[in-house]
């Protein structure tokens, strides 16, 4: 196994913990579904496609870090359920006006 298909192979189970077998084509592009991956591989001049289980070493494998960024949202005070009846009613009288002015 080539130092690339090795990182390749560490990245994904870091990302997918969840995951128990990937399937590599000569290109390294990996896969989770095999037929995807053949799929892929009829493109390439070297068609094969290796499957690639999560062995026990890999299996401690802790996930990667998500992006720790949070954003900043402006707090929203809620309408109180009185006011938002007289908007509604105000939008239906003007409605009605306009309808009676055509």
């Amino acid at each position: 196994m080539t130092e690339e298909r090795k990182k390749v192979l560490d990245l994904l189970w870091q990302t997918y913990p969840q995951d128990k077998v990937f399937y590599l084509t000569s290109d390294d592009q990996a896969f989770r579904l095999e037929n995807d991956a053949k799929n892929h591989a009829k493109s390439l001049s070297d068609d094969s496609v290796d499957k690639c289980e999560r062995t026990p070493s890999s299996a401690g494998a802790k996930p990667a870090k998500k992006s720790s960024k949070k954003k900043e949202v402006e707090p929203v005070e809620p309408t109180p359920p009185a006011e938002q009846e007289a908007d509604e009613n105000e939008d239906e009288d003007e409605e009605a006006e306009d309808e009676g002015e055509e």
